[in-house]
């Protein structure tokens, strides 16, 4: 009978250890990367604009604010309303779910009445107002990582409008695709 030998036993070990953690760390970093996707997205956006306002002679911090502070305005403003909206429905809605769901009895016994079979004995009140009261909670927990999302999102897209040439450069000297460039990074921002 043959023995596993005690390297590859702690080799094993040790790739479950990271696999375990990869899992967790994934798994905890997963609300966030709609920032980064976020971040991405108004980069590609906005990089013509901010070359325009950098051609002009803007700064490229100052074009970067006012980019950022645009969008802000022009785009998640009207959507933050939106959601402010539907959370005040929401929250009418729960305060009233015992209220919604009689209404919606009554409406299934007309259903019944007129069909010929009953539906409304099987409905289960109090567990369809335990489970609107619980996803209310969820809603309320995701408004919060929406926040730090946006936060992560508004942080990422400054440094890549001030910094478009390094991230350039970084860029394709890590991703396989293209040439690679063998020029170095530059230490410091370069001012316009």
């Amino acid at each position: 009978m043959k023995t596993i030998p005690p390297r590859i036993i702690r080799q094993l070990f040790l790739l479950t250890v990271i696999i375990i953690l990869a899992i967790i760390i994934y798994n905890n970093i997963l609300p966030y990367i709609s920032g980064v996707l976020g971040a991405i997205t108004f980069f590609v956006i906005s990089r013509k604009l901010m070359k325009k306002l950098n051609d002009k002679g803007w700064l490229k911090s100052l074009s970067a604010g006012l980019i950022i502070v645009s969008s802000f305005f022009l785009i998640l403003i009207p959507l933050a309303g939106v959601v402010i909206m539907l959370s005040s429905k929401i929250g009418g809605a729960i305060k009233n779910s015992e209220k919604f769901v009689i209404a919606i009895k009554s409406q299934l016994s007309q259903l019944e009445q007129y069909i010929g079979y009953n539906i409304s004995q099987d409905l289960d009140t109090s567990g369809i107002a335990s489970f609107i009261s619980k996803n209310a909670q969820n809603f309320a927990l995701g408004t919060f990582d929406a926040f730090i999302s946006v936060s992560i999102m508004y942080f990422l897209l400054y440094y890549m409008l001030v910094n478009q040439e390094r991230l350039k450069i970084s860029l394709q000297s890590y991703i396989p695709v293209g040439k690679r460039i063998s020029q170095p990074l530059p230490l410091k921002p370069q001012k316009k």
